[in-house]
């Protein structure tokens, strides 16, 4: 076999690896900084003294500085005459700055990046956090090949090809910038990067999955654009002292910046941070240094007003500039001349003004303390090269407390206020004589305000408003909002003992805000029943309803019911209901008590009764009748008998009804009758009956249920062909569609279309799409379509809360699912079993055993009965944890109960010891599953193959999977990617292509994992460049019929 027949068979490819980016919702993201003085730093100073960390951060401010300046003057950006210069004349030619490696800014992020199939899945590394840059990189393991260069660091090198995420940027591509000429789309695209001081790094665009460490329980995760460093030179590490940093993270302004990056609308996320004292790693200088945040945000949420802002100068510019205008000394001005060329920097210590200007704020400063003290006792530290420039002896008039504060006055009337404890610093090596020194330093060029002077002041670069916004406060002891996901909608906690809660407050009318604050709703009738109505189960047919929610049965109905749940012998009740008189009540009890099993889906108890009525009674049957029963068999899957109703009913001279054909349309459907389905619509023309929205909905449902979806697709686009409008219940079923094969921004563009076409959604429709978002993970969407639900009157019921809870399940936040499963007690909503299986697996997969453990406890407290899913869920959190001897205790505590383990049980201890490594265990799991009879189904041996393969079993793998034919079971696309991964693993990339050609052959159908594994096989750049070639053409060469080409 060839390349091109595996082009040629291959149907259909999902675009997971190939080259654009992902973009994640337009919500933000929250990441802890590491500050220097932190063990954790790559710039740790350890215990040095106050003044010898002054002097390394002098140091290392001007080495910055001179660097930028470097990097900027000889194109004219820092000429600082107030010409304006053309935006294209200040873009830097070349980007970034270099600083004795990495580690020589002042803040970093943790961060994860890949994706490994050995523990960890990702490698952590440090990257100096940037706003002087774009580029966001480090180095990666191709850097050791021969001819390349690396930095030494301490961390080891990226392993980018092994990374099952790691995908390059092609040379076609629109992110490749500059485009080389005649782009070669199967050719990698490398960057450039050259620093002032002679420094560069030369490597791979790519994409790579990240992780993002923040305050939250589990990292943030995305697939961003990023620079895979092969070859570093000329960058200045002293001997013997390896980086701690591995790269830089580029927050400037240009399209490659992080902040664009996470952008779905590439305007940029605006995005803030607050420092805190550079040299004192706590409020009394002894506790631990408490955490700051990077935060990214789409929109403000602070009230503006309580912000001062400034313009950034020159849009097109990579750096951020802003002007300064005036200079005051306390209440003194000083004059100056304006400067619009200062910059505003994350990445220098302190503060910088050209030599005019820093000669005129030192002679205000000391003709302000002549005034006020007399003349001061001036003097330059110690005299040593990294000394602060200007220093002020402490007298008995002079202290500390006596100095004044500096206010940079911006444009626009914006006051950055440099309070005393950011304007100076308590300097000396001697007790006995302590001095003041000015933590402003003069250059010839360059204007920065470092990250000294942005110390306790909240700072938001505006991407959107092109403005820097900025305010006073306490980053040390500030009120902070806990975000629990990334994102800006979502239920937030604020931490801060003097925020006031209310304590009491109406239950149905309140409810939390996106912001975190409790808002009130006008409350509507919806239903009788508390939490909601039926929510879609009710019967159409008859009159038994009203408002949606069926009336109490009467006594006789009650009666009836009770008759069909307790006898068992047809004769006897037969033999009762001929009892009953022959009036219009009964025939009305009769109706009602067939809608109320249908409603607790009690099939053979609907038959009992309709084949009473048909058969022996003195009733005369109607159509609801028959349909009651067609209905009944069709859900038992028996098409046959439905099919003898429907001709029964005709004989009968009974006329069908739209209700009748979509009846037997979901029967076909479910029964994977797709012909007989479609020949419904013929059956139908012969009465008179067009297609109306009902009968194309029952048709889309049985698909759906049926597993046909792109069938159901083709349906919804021939119902608006056919001028058929579709209903609520249209929108919300392929949203559940689209939402259940984990395509929720597909169910939010179907949301979208919806209210477009003036289609009001109902609580279901709310809830589906909140289903989609959870199971996809996105809690932040989750919450904004819930609180939608509420806005537009609705009173979220048990399935709204429930898919809530998961959606924070699903993301990785257990405590936020906590507390929405505590809103909704106090909302007086009560859980269902399903609220507590949904919390059990959301400790579980957090890893909070002790929390699953109770939450299951409390199931079987509230009279509830663990369903196997229960018992599952509790022991998959056991397996999680590998803890074996916790799982075998609680697989005998079901069996002791007389739970039967079935074989989703046994598969899942299977994986358990296999995952181990403890294959004698799994051996006798297999036995005994062999010799009791359980069914071995794919999944049983889906994972013998995965495990096997992974321990390098080959010949065991290769036995079960050719064993397969014989079972009558079909490799499904986990099987083949697990005997894929194994082989990609031990790099044997001939073997893994004719696996993945047989595959094709075979008509499975691949997806994104088997893609990754097929690329992880390849360890050489020609062999990425020929699969990569290899999937974007399988890809162009299949276009699907799907609802995404319609919207």
């Amino acid at each position: 076999m060839t390349k091109i027949s595996i082009i040629t068979l291959f149907p259909c490819f999902v675009l997971l690896i190939v080259s654009y980016i992902i973009p994640i919702p337009s919500e933000g993201l929250k990441i802890t900084l590491v500050p220097p003085h932190s063990p954790e730093s790559p710039a740790y100073l350890g215990n040095l003294t106050v003044s010898k960390k002054i002097q390394k951060l002098i140091r290392q401010s001007r080495g910055r500085a001179q660097i930028l300046s470097n990097n900027l003057f000889p194109i004219g950006i820092l000429n600082h005459s107030s010409a304006n210069n053309d935006p294209e004349d200040i873009i830097p030619s070349v980007e970034g700055v270099n600083l004795g490696g990495a580690s020589g800014f002042v803040y970093v992020a943790k961060i994860g990046i890949g994706t490994f199939d050995d523990e960890p899945h990702y490698q952590t590394y440090y990257l100096s956090l940037d706003t002087g840059s774009t580029l966001m990189w480090l180095q990666c393991a191709e850097c050791q090949k021969d001819g390349n260069t690396c930095f030494p660091q301490v961390d080891p090198l990226f392993r980018n090809s092994l990374s099952h995420s790691f995908t390059p940027v092609m040379e076609n591509s629109a992110l490749c910038t500059p485009t080389p000429p005649n782009p070669n789309p199967r050719l990698p695209c490398y960057y450039d990067v050259e620093y002032a001081d002679g420094a560069k790094s030369h490597g791979v665009l790519a994409h790579e999955s990240f992780k993002f460490e923040s305050e939250t329980p589990a990292p943030y995760s995305q697939l961003l654009l990023f620079g895979c460093g092969f070859d570093q030179t000329d960058f200045s590490v002293k001997p013997g002292e390896p980086e701690k940093a591995a790269g830089i993270m580029g927050l400037g302004r240009g399209k490659k910046a992080l902040q664009m990056q996470l952008d779905d609308k590439h305007v940029g996320l605006s995005f803030s941070y607050c420092f805190q004292d550079l040299l004192h790693p706590g409020d009394d200088h002894h506790t631990p240094q408490r955490p700051t945040y990077l935060q990214f945000i789409e929109d403000m949420q602070e009230d503006p007003s309580t912000y001062q802002e400034t313009t950034f100068q020159f849009p097109r510019s990579s750096i951020y500039f802003i002007k300064l205008v005036n200079i005051k000394i306390d209440d003194t001005h000083v004059p100056i001349v304006p400067l619009d060329r200062v910059i505003i920097d994350s990445g220098s210590s302190i503060t910088y003004l050209v030599q005019p200007v820093y000669d005129s704020i030192r002679d205000a400063l000391v003709s302000w303390l002549r005034k006020k003290w007399g003349p001061p006792r001036i003097l330059r530290a110690n005299g040593l090269e990294d000394d602060p420039t200007f220093c002020i002896g402490k007298t008995s008039d002079v202290g500390f407390d006596n100095l004044p504060s500096i206010h940079l006055i911006l444009e626009g009337g914006a006051d950055f206020e440099i309070k005393r404890e950011q304007g100076f610093v308590a300097y000396t090596d001697d007790p006995t004589d302590v001095y003041f020194c000015l933590m402003i330093e003069p250059h010839e060029t360059l204007s920065i305000i470092g990250a000294f002077q942005q110390v306790n002041h909240k700072i938001l670069y505006d991407m959107k408003q092109k403005k820097l916004l900025f305010k006073n406060e306490d980053c040390w002891n500030s009120i902070y909002i806990n975000v629990r996901s990334s994102s800006r909608y979502r239920c937030l906690t604020v931490k801060c003992s003097n925020v006031d809660v209310p304590k009491r407050f109406k239950r149905d009318s309140i409810y939390v805000d996106k912001r975190g604050k409790f808002r009130s709703f006008n409350k509507k009738k919806l239903s009788r029943k508390r939490c909601g109505g039926l929510r879609g189960r009710g019967w159409k047919f008859g009159s038994g309803f009203i408002d949606g929610v069926f009336p109490v049965l009467s006594p006789i109905a009650q009666k009836i019911i009770e008759l069909l749940e307790e006898e068992a012998d047809r004769s006897k009740i037969w033999s009762i209901l001929d009892t009953l008189p022959a009036t219009h009540d009964t025939w009305d009890d009769l109706m009602n008590v067939s809608v109320q099993l249908r409603l607790n889906k009690k099939w053979d108890l609907i038959l009992e009764l309709c084949q009473w009525i048909l058969q022996r009674s003195s009733f005369k049957p109607d159509i609801m009748s028959y349909n009651l029963i067609m209905d009944a068999f069709g859900q038992k899957l028996q098409h046959v008998k439905a099919e003898s109703v429907y001709l029964e009913l005709l004989e009968a001279r009974c006329i069908p009804t739209e209700d009748t054909y979509s009846i037997l349309l979901r029967t076909y459907c479910a029964s994977g009758l797709f012909a007989k389905a479609e020949a419904i619509f013929t059956e139908m023309r012969k009465f008179g009956l067009h297609s109306s929205a009902d009968v194309y909905n029952a048709y889309i449902e049985g698909l759906i249920k049926g597993g046909n979806t792109q069938k159901a697709l083709e349906i919804y686009q021939r119902m608006n062909k056919e001028s058929c409008k579709p209903t609520t219940d249209t929108f919300t079923m392929l949203i559940n569609l689209y939402g259940k094969a984990n395509k929720s921004y597909m169910a939010f563009k179907v949301f979208n279309e919806m209210r477009t076409q003036k289609c009001k959604p109902n609580i279901c429709t709310y809830t589906a799409l909140i289903n989609a978002f959870a199971r996809d993970g996105h809690c932040e969407k989750a919450e904004e379509i819930f609180e939608l639900l509420q806005e537009d009157g609705f009173e979220p019921d048990v399935y709204a809360y429930n898919a809530l809870i998961e959606a924070y399940s699903r993301a990785g936040y257990p405590y936020g699912a906590a507390e929405i499963f505590s809103l909704m007690q106090h909302m007086g909503c009560e859980p269902d079993r399903a609220s507590y299986n949904i919390m059990v697996d959301a400790y579980g997969r957090a890893g909070l055993v002790e929390d699953a453990e109770e939450m299951f406890l409390q199931l079987k407290q509230r009279d509830m009965t663990p369903t196997m899913k229960s018992h599952m869920l509790l022991l998959c959190a056991y397996s999680k944890a590998g803890n074996v001897a916790k799982c075998e205790d609680f697989v005998n505590e079901m069996i002791e109960s007389g739970i039967e383990p079935d074989t989703y049980l046994m598969n899942s201890m299977l994986n358990l010891y296999g995952r181990l490594g403890q294959f004698e265990k799994m051996e006798q799991v297999l036995n005994a599953m062999q010799e009791k009879r359980y069914t071995c189904d794919l999944s049983t041996y889906n994972i013998l193959i995965n495990i096997y393969g992974r321990a390098g079993y080959f010949e065991k793998m290769e036995e079960l999977f050719h064993s397969l034919r014989a079972k009558d079971m079909k490799p499904d696309v986990v099987t083949w990617t697990s005997r894929l991964g194994a082989y990609s693993r031990k790099k044997q990339y001939k073997v893994c292509l004719e696996i993945f050609e047989e595959m094709i052959d075979d008509g499975c159908f691949p997806d994104g994992g088997t893609a990754k594994v097929l690329l992880s096989s390849c360890s050489s750049e020609d062999q990425i460049k020929q699969v990569t070639m290899i999937l974007r053409t399988m890809h162009k060469d299949e276009k699907p019929v799907t609802l995404e080409n319609k919207l």
